[in-house]
Parts: C-alpha cells; structure tokens; sequence
C-alpha cells in the first residue's frame, strides 16, 4: 500500500472512531456548555422555557449557583493537590524519588502548571469536564544548539467541546484511550496563515461524518493522538562484575542499526558479554493535525508511552455503557430557577402595587393636576379637587370615586420562595452551615459541621487527586524519554527553595567496581501518589502556631530555647532571612536537625581553620590526664592480681614442703576456718550485722 493511501486509511479510522466518541457523549457535553453558561453568563438563567415565560417581565437572578461553585473552588486553591514519586521496586532509590518531586515542581512553576490546574477544576466543577494538556519544548528556541527539552503542562479551555478519547476508554483517567482528540476552531484567515499549504480541500464540508468540521465562522482542526503498540528487541549485557554489573540495550532507543552496532561494539571492548536476546511489547504515541479531510501535518512518534492528555470530572458515572458526567451546576439548576422565578414576581408585584391610589373623574382634577402629580415630592399641606353636582344642581361627595389596593403576596408564594431557597442549599451541600455559627459554638460542633461541608466538596478534590496522579505517571513517562545524557537540571523544594541538581552522571561502584549512574532517572519503577492539605505556607504557620504554645507550656528553660529557635527558623517576612539562617545553625550544632552536604562542608572546613581555645585545651589536658590515671589504675590492678597468683603459689609450695605428720592438723584448721566464716555469715544475714571477725584470728600450726 502507497503511503498516501495507507495516510488516507488512517484519516478515515481516526474519522470513524471521533464519529462514535462524539455522537455518544455529545447531548451529556451540550448540558456541560449550557451549565456553564447558567453558572457564569447574567442572563442565561432565563434561557429557553422560563425565558419564554416572562417575556417583557422582570428577570431577577440572585446566583446562588455561582457562589456554592466559588466555595468549592475556594477550598480547592486552599487546600493544593501535590505529586509525589516513591519508589516501588529494589532498583528504584529514595534520594531519586526526591530528586523527580524537585523536577515536577520546577517544570510546574516554569510553565504556570497552577493555571491549567485551576481551570480545569473550575470547568469541571461547573459543567463536569476539564483537562489540560502536557507538551514538550526546547529550554532555548533561540539556541540552536541547544537541543535540551523542558515539559510544559498547559491549560485546555473549554474541555467539554474540545478534549475527546475513544468511546472503549473506560478508566477514569483514559489511561486505557488509544485514541484521543484535542479540537481546536479558527477562522478561515488564522488556519491559511498557519497552513498555507494545506489547500482548498481543507474547506470542504466533509462527506458521512457527523461533526462539523467547517461552517462559515469556523474551521476546526484536531491533534489527533494514537497509541500503538511496536515490537522492541530487548539485550542484556553482563560486565566483569558478574551479576552485579547488567547493561540492557533497547533496539528502539537508537535511529539507525549503525549506531546500535556501534554501541554493542564498545561495550564489548569494555569486557561486556552479550548473555540474552529478547522480543518485548512497548507502547508509543503517534501524533497527527488533521482536519475533516486529510492529515494536514505528521508530527510522528512523541515522546512518552502516553496520550498527553490529562481528563478532569467533576463527577462521573457510566450508565448503560454511557459515559455521563456533570457538575455542581447541574445539580442545583432547577432549583436556581425556582427560586429566580419567585424573586421576579415578588419584584413585578412590588412594582405595580402602589399602595392605596386615588381615582378621581376628570371633572373633578381640572386645575389641580399638578399638584396632585407631585404631591409625594412637594408635601403640601392639603390637596383641592372640584367639586361635583349632579343633574338637580345638588353638590355630590367630593371623594375619590374608588381606592387602588395594591396586590396582595400570597402564602404560597413566600413558603414556595423559602422552600426553592433551601433546595439549592440541600443540592449543592448546604455550604451556609459554617457562616451561620455563633461565638459560643462548642469545637465539636464546629467540626462536625465542618466534616459535613468537606464532604461536599471531596468528591471534587478526590477527582482531582486522580487526575493529578495520572499527570505525575505521563510527566515521568516523557522526562525518561527525554533525559538520556549527563546534565544539570533546575530543582524546586517544598519550600519554594530553587536549586540544581547533575543527572545521569557516571561513576563507579565502590563495592562491586560496576559501571552505574548517579541520579538515574531511567532506571526502577515509581509510584505515583498524591497529597491533599493546606498549601506550604499554611503548614508552616500552622507549625509556628504550635511551637508557640508549647513554649507556654514547657517548664524547661532550655527546651524553651530549642522551640523558639525552631520558631524563628519557620517565620516568614521581609528581613529575616539573616534571623531563620542563624536559629537552624543553633539547631544544627546542638544535634536537633540533621545538617545538610554543604552544612557539613562548612562545620568541616571552620573546624580545621579554629584557633585553640584555651578553655578547650585545658578540658582536653584535664581529660589526658583522667585517662593516664585510668591507665595506670589498670596497670596497679594487672600487678595486684599477679601478685596474688605468686601468694597463691607460695602457698601451694608451703603445703607441698609439710610432712605428713602436720598436713592433718593444717587441713582440720583449714576445714575450722571455712566453718566458721560460713557460720558468721549466715547470723550476719539474719541479724544484718557484720559477720565476726574473730575467725580470721585461727592461726595455722607452725611447721
């Protein structure tokens, strides 16, 4: 097959399958656009039926949709969700698990990563739907040398009519989509300055195919993203150091076999024996631009094993094999519009009854019309009006023929209107619990209340976590494809404190003498977690908060001392950098917190540059001198048990120079002496008092 017929092959699957992704979840995505329109546009609340009902009445809105979608949102931008790496098999390392945390915060903070967060959760919390999107650039476009690569994560507006996967895809996160679209329209003038070669054909409304790909206004383009599966030849290397020194080459990582061959070559130089060949299955993701009628560019193979592209939903559910999703809005919109409708009355009734309006006959106003018109402005004293005679002459009452009595507002409409209000506060989680709170509230139900208005807003931060998670496994898909030499990358701490750190570097293992790399990012598999809790600052404060009062309360002087330096090594503010730096190197030389490389570097170099210290040399001098005293105690006690042995022998040849006339009479006094010490020392026990000295008086015979 030609390749323009095998492109045209793959345009019309890709037409297909978009065909059948778009015909199922196009109404449930219509009610997205619209909820997000009744959420944010004045006037959208009257669209359709009710819109049609008070026509040229008044249309009062009081959005309290908006304000339940504001709070959920506000939780959310207080409580930020972070991605964390740890590791999940023997040859994944801790210290590297930290480093990828440090790289995913840098490339978050250099592309503006908070703004695609935040609308995606602000589209998905209204209408269900959102997302963002992850894209690899060079560091320095303007360097053509530099052919080094950064990660963007960049925002998907309006992801309810742009971003789709293919209808098998059933996973919350379309980690199983091998298909995705991201849709995108212009005018007919911005598509030809982009693509000027794309030719007239790219204005032809397409034939068979269910959506739209050209009006009048518009021209819609798609990435289109195919994941596929390739076969990869997988070898295994074993060096000098037996097991202990493995190498695998993947075939796929090379252009060109040369360079495979070339690679292969030098680790046999190097003393590397080839030990195992083996066919593997790997994924890949093929990107297109297409429009409805062709391929207008082939982007060929990204980086990554995944789609790019990372779904939001607010909240989820497959029904009868259909994917449904919807947010906070459409929740509570029928009882918005409840409630809208019986505002508008309230306001048309107070605006046509004026209370209490006089009607007269003409006869009756002839010269006194304006006096009467801005009687509620001049407040005259007393109002004229003609007098009436009927046919005999005779004078008639001079009243108003009748009174006006204004429109009286029903029960039903008051219980109707406090009803429909608190069905939107039931609907959308009663988020008005915790303002309504008085000063006197006990802790316990202060936090049972706010239990309960957290769990109207987890199933959106839970949401939310997965999609972060499936953000953190995409990003690290794409830094390991992307980092396969040695070099120096920006880092990110917690703290917001910038750094760099060298990866893939070289070096030698002191134990085995194996060829390894230092920071290995492409080695060992990571999990993926996420945290959800307060922002760093607000930990931080909180800590502060807490060392405070244990101050209070603490009795010792000096743990007081350890917590107020630990305070003021957490405190924020303009001119304390000096102040924090100080109380942590406090805390370092006392043993509280453990010192880091370049902390330890400079306690090395300050002690081998410190002057004597009289004090300290006579302490070392005093602890000298207690250890030649030591020794030499130990010395004295060595002579004293030498000196005993040679008693002990003596002794021994004393006894073997008796004869054996006397050896009876010594061993009975022996005997007499051992007797009496045992008897001593059991009425010493008794009566807890020494044992008697009188038998060590017994003196042996003489020879």
């Amino acid at each position: 097959m030609a390749m323009s017929q095998r492109m045209q092959k793959i345009h019309e699957n890709a037409m297909k399958a978009f065909d059948l992704s778009y015909s199922a979840s196009w109404p449930i995505r219509a009610e997205a656009i619209r909820a997000r329109q009744f959420c944010d546009i004045p006037g959208m609340q009257y669209d359709g039926w009710l819109g049609r009902q008070f026509e040229n009445r008044p249309k009062i809105e009081v959005n309290k949709i908006a304000r339940s979608v504001d709070r959920i949102y506000n939780e959310y931008r207080n409580n930020r969700i972070t991605v964390d790496f740890r590791p999940e098999t023997d040859s994944a390392d801790d210290a590297v698990a930290d480093l990828l945390d440090d790289m995913y915060r840098a490339d978050e903070q250099d592309s503006g990563a908070q703004e695609a967060y935040d609308n995606a959760f602000q589209e998905g919390c209204k209408g269900g739907y959102g997302g963002w999107r992850l894209a690899t650039d060079y560091e320095d476009n303007e360097d053509e040398d530099n052919e080094r690569q950064c990660i963007q994560i960049i925002p998907i507006t309006d992801a309810d009519s742009s971003l789709y996967f293919d209808a098998d895809a059933r996973r919350y996160d379309k980690a199983d989509a091998n298909r995705a679209w991201l849709i995108k329209g212009m005018s007919q003038e911005a598509y030809k300055a982009k693509w000027p070669k794309a030719g007239a054909s790219s204005f032809d409304k397409p034939v068979g195919v269910i959506f739209d790909w050209f009006t009048p206004d518009q021209v819609y383009v798609a990435e289109y993203y195919v994941r596929e599966d390739f076969k990869d030849t997988l070898y295994k290397f074993k060096g000098l150091a037996g097991d202990e020194d493995i190498v695998k080459l993947r075939e796929a990582d090379y252009d060109e076999d040369e360079d495979l061959a070339d690679k292969i070559a030098e680790l046999e130089l190097q003393g590397y024996e080839l030990i195992g060949t083996r066919k593997i299955s790997r994924k890949r993701v093929h990107k297109y631009i297409m429009n409805g009628n062709t391929f207008i560019e082939d982007c060929g193979i990204i980086a990554g094993e995944h789609i790019p592209l990372i779904p939001y939903f607010g909240n989820r559910s497959i029904i009868n094999g259909v994917e449904r999703v919807w947010g906070q809005v459409q929740r509570g919109k029928d009882a918005q519009q409840l409630y809208n409708m019986q505002v508008s009355v309230l306001a048309e009734t107070a605006a046509l009854g004026s209370p209490n309006i006089p009607v007269f006959t003409p006869e009756q106003m002839v010269g006194h019309e304006d006096t009467w018109a801005y009687s509620n402005i001049t407040r005259p004293p007393f109002l004229l009006v003609n007098s009436q005679r009927d046919q005999a002459g005779n004078p008639l009452p001079s009243g108003p023929v009748y009174v006006n009595q204004p429109p009286i507002i029903s029960q039903a409409t008051s219980a109707l209107m406090e009803i429909s209000n608190r069905d939107i506060q039931d609907v959308t989680g009663n988020q008005d619990q915790g303002q309504n709170l008085i000063a006197n509230t006990s802790a316990e139900a202060v936090g049972m209340i706010q239990n309960r208005l957290d769990m109207g807003v987890f199933g959106y931060m839970d949401s939310m976590a997965k999609s972060m998670r499936r953000c953190g496994e995409v990003w690290l898909s794409i830094r390991r494809a992307i980092e396969t030499e040695r070099r120096k990358v920006r880092t990110l701490k917690r703290d917001g404190a910038q750094g760099s750190e060298e990866i893939m570097v070289p070096m030698v293992d002191e134990k085995t003498g194996a060829n390894m790399l230092d920071n290995d990012i492409s080695n060992g598999r990571y999990k993926v977690v996420t945290d959800v809790g307060p922002s760093f600052t607000t930990r931080r404060d909180a800590t502060n908060k807490a060392l405070i009062d244990l101050i209070q309360k603490t009795p010792d002087p000096q743990t007081q001392a350890l917590l107020a330096q630990a305070a003021m090594m957490n405190m924020d503010g303009e001119g304390l950098d000096d102040l924090r730096k100080y109380a942590r190197k406090q805390l370092v030389k006392q043993g509280v917190i453990p010192p880091t490389d370049e902390e330890k570097k400079e306690m090395e170099e300050a002690a081998a540059n410190a002057q004597p210290d009289p004090q300290s040399q006579f302490f070392m001098a005093e602890a000298e001198k207690s250890q030649a005293l030591a020794v030499k105690a130990g010395a004295d006690s060595v002579k004293a048990a030498a000196d005993t042995e040679l008693t002990k022998a003596k002794t021994a040849e004393t006894l073997a120079n008796i004869d054996a006339g006397k050896l009876d009479s010594v061993m009975a006094a022996i005997a007499q002496l051992v007797q009496m010490q045992q008897q001593g020392a059991e009425v010493a026990q008794d009566q807890q008092v020494a044992p008697p000295q009188d038998a060590q008086s017994v003196a042996l015979p003489q020879q």
